[in-house]
C-alpha cells in the first residue's frame, strides 16, 4: 500500500523503465536462475559469498534478457495462437 500511494521517489522508480523491464523479464528470471546457480557453483566452487552473488545477479540479469526476447514471449504468443479466440457475446439493449 505504501508504494502505490507514494507520490515521490518510490512511486517514480516503480514507474520508471528500468522497473518495469525487470517486471517484463522477472518470469525468465525465474526459470533462469536455478541454471545460472548451478553453472556457478561448478565454475567457482570456492568464490567468496560477495563475488558469488555479484556474478550470480548479474549473470541472471544478462541471461534472462534473451531468454525472454528469444523463448518466453514468442512461447507464449505461439500458445496463445493454439487456442481459437472466443467469439464475443452479442451486446444486449
Amino acid at each position: 500500500y505504501a508504494c502505490v500511494s507514494n507520490g515521490g521517489a518510490v512511486q517514480r522508480w516503480l514507474n520508471g523503465a528500468a522497473a518495469q523491464y525487470l517486471g517484463r523479464i522477472s518470469y525468465s528470471v525465474y526459470m533462469i536462475q536455478a541454471v545460472v546457480q548451478f553453472a556457478l557453483l561448478r565454475a567457482l566452487p570456492h568464490a567468496s559469498p560477495l563475488v558469488f552473488s555479484t556474478l550470480f545477479v548479474a549473470g541472471t540479469l544478462l541471461a534472462a534478457a534473451p531468454v525472454s526476447r528469444f523463448i518466453e514471449y514468442p512461447a507464449r504468443n505461439w500458445l496463445r495462437n493454439l487456442v481459437p479466440a472466443r467469439p464475443q457475446a452479442a451486446a444486449t439493449s
